[in-house]
């Protein structure tokens, strides 16, 4: 059996970086905030710094090395660089909004990681600078690791490859995992401009536009002013907001068909496109029944921005009727997520519907005669047993974090369905809150929370992954 020795730690040290020198560009894009908003020049001198170090540790991690890179290897990568690069991101809140370094790192990980909750009580009080960062690496993180893949353009076609997979985003939608990566970037930026040109044409302020479409786009939801979507007053805003956010959760395999095909058949033989339309419809004619004095498209566009964005619209009286009933709605809404290759977390429709398919499955072979066979389809593939019992496992771990991280919340005096709530959003990379989650909350729950929010962005394998990594290390 091969175990892993410091030739493969040199390696991952290596391609880490890699990563690290090439994202220090990133840092400097707020520059141009600062200098158009004429903020002080001390911030711009940060954020230069900042691009400086990256590129000055990412130069101390460039070791030689006989290692061949596998798929471990890049997952090894993008979990610790994730990490690392948070660090950085987290920053700027310290020095320019005076928060602490927990509550900074907070909200990095919060934001690269698209969840969306947040440590700062009023975002209207951001500099504008911060507003933007917090937008932007939000917007970087919406397609985490196609990033990764893009940074990585001058590592080895292996390397590159093994990256963009490294978080279950690299099928092969064309027969070139390059050019899949230059489609998943061209559709997301396109969809990005015109966003932000359609909100500035009903009347956003262009910072505004920007920054929600960055938002938007990414299934981010956070809010950059103190009124939030809302505080508009423009229905049409928020319907762009909310085509962005379907954009966003759904499947980019599916846009680049149609895109490719000009077909609409793309969409409407997806079964998780179909999943995430009809979902917040049937809540919706669920919850009307509770809340009859709220018109049922505001009870539709509240539920929508949850199940395909993470951003709640906060309709008067929407949680003052059975809340408990809401929440479990809710709570159901952000286990399932988004679609499999999309900006979105969760435990994935597709996912989701292999479930229910192969629960169905079963049932049916203990009503048929015992050596009775039939074949398992799904989306038109065949699949073996190893793959449904795999899916299984998948979300039994998937469970098990979210209620042992419930039952820490409770241990600390939180309610139950509170906390389940909570941890289902920040596992689930959603974002929505009912309070807890705040700069208040006690630091090992912050921890937690920071690393639910990674768990969910990384997906559980790679947490296994990386453990088996270090566990099969050679002792010499």
């Amino acid at each position: 059996m091969k175990l892993y020795d410091k030739e493969d730690v040199k390696l991952v040290l290596n391609n880490i970086g890699i990563l690290l020198k090439i994202s220090c560009f990133l840092f400097l894009l707020p520059c141009f905030v600062i200098l158009f908003y004429n903020e002080p020049a001390i911030y711009l001198y940060l954020y230069i710094a900042l691009s400086m170090l990256l590129m000055f540790v990412g130069r101390l991690l460039n070791f030689e090395t006989k290692a061949t890179g596998g798929f471990r290897h890049a997952v090894v990568t993008t979990l610790f660089f994730w990490v690392i690069f948070n660090f950085f991101v987290s920053v700027p809140f310290v020095v320019i909004e005076d928060m602490s370094f927990i509550n900074a790192y907070f909200e990095g990980v919060s934001a690269t990681t698209t969840t969306g909750l947040s440590m700062i009580s009023d975002p209207g009080n951001l500099m504008h600078s911060s507003a933007f960062w917090r937008s932007f690496i939000g917007w970087i993180g919406g397609l985490g690791i196609v990033i990764l893949a893009l940074l990585g353009v001058f590592m080895s076609y292996n390397n590159f490859k093994q990256l963009a997979e490294a978080e279950g985003r690299g099928d092969k939608i064309q027969s070139s995992i390059i050019k899949t990566i230059k489609s998943y970037w061209v559709i997301y930026l396109v969809a990005t401009i015109i966003g932000i040109v359609l909100l500035s044409l009903f009347g956003m302020p262009i910072f505004d536009a920007i920054c929600y479409s960055f938002n938007a786009i990414s299934t981010n939801g956070m809010d950059i002013n103190s009124t939030g979507i809302l505080g508009y007053g423009s229905l049409a805003i928020i319907i762009i907001l909310l085509i962005m956010m379907l954009f966003g959760a759904t499947s980019f395999i599916t846009h680049n068909l149609f895109f490719r095909e000009k077909k609409l058949k793309a969409y409407f033989s997806d079964p998780e496109y179909l999943f995430l339309i009809a979902m917040p419809l049937l809540i919706t004619l669920a919850l009307f029944k509770y809340f009859k004095f709220i018109p049922i498209h505001e009870i539709f566009l509240s539920t929508a921005s949850i199940a395909w964005g993470g951003t709640t619209l906060n309709y008067v009286g929407l949680n003052l009727i059975n809340p408990d009933f809401y929440k479990i709605l809710i709570i159901f809404v952000m286990f399932v997520g988004g679609s499999s290759a999309s900006a979105s977390g969760g435990i994935k429709i597709q996912r989701f519907l292999l479930l229910i398919k192969s629960t169905w499955w079963k049932l049916k072979e203990f009503a048929m005669p015992k050596q009775t066979y039939f074949t398992k389809k799904f989306c038109g593939k065949v699949l073996n047993s190893e793959i449904i019992r795999g899916i299984f496992v998948l979300t039994l771990v998937y469970v098990i974090f979210i209620l042992t991280s419930t039952i820490i919340f409770t241990l600390y005096g939180y309610p139950f369905l509170d906390s389940l709530f909570e941890i289902t959003s920040a596992q689930g990379n959603i974002g929505i809150s009912v309070g807890i989650i705040g700069a208040g909350l006690p630091l090992l729950l912050k921890i937690i929370v920071i690393f639910e929010m990674l768990l969910g962005r990384l997906e559980i394998v790679s947490l296994f992954i990386v453990f088996g990594f270090f566990i099969w290390m050679r002792r010499s």
